[in-house]
């Protein structure tokens, strides 16, 4: 068991193991992302970071507003 102090807990992480359907970031880049990105530009990251490095696709406006609920004038901001 790890020494700890007065200020910390234990905990102990329980995670699905995902075969497929899952993410695969960086620490170091969603940590950047979460300190320097707002609510809709992190969401807007992660739906194009859950994409296979090299893939294309059509960015569609109504895609993103369906699946991670940003709306149209963030969107195009």
């Amino acid at each position: 068991m790890p020494q700890t102090f007065p200020n910390q807990r234990m905990v102990r992480v329980h995670r699905e193991r995902a075969k497929t359907d899952f993410l695969g970031i960086k620490n170091e880049n969603w940590m950047y992302a979460s300190r320097d990105l707002g609510a809709h530009a992190l969401r807007l990251y992660l739906y194009l970071a859950a994409n296979a490095d090299g893939y294309n696709l059509a960015l569609s406006p109504a895609d993103i507003r369906q699946r991670i609920g940003m709306p149209t004038s963030t969107y195009r901001d």
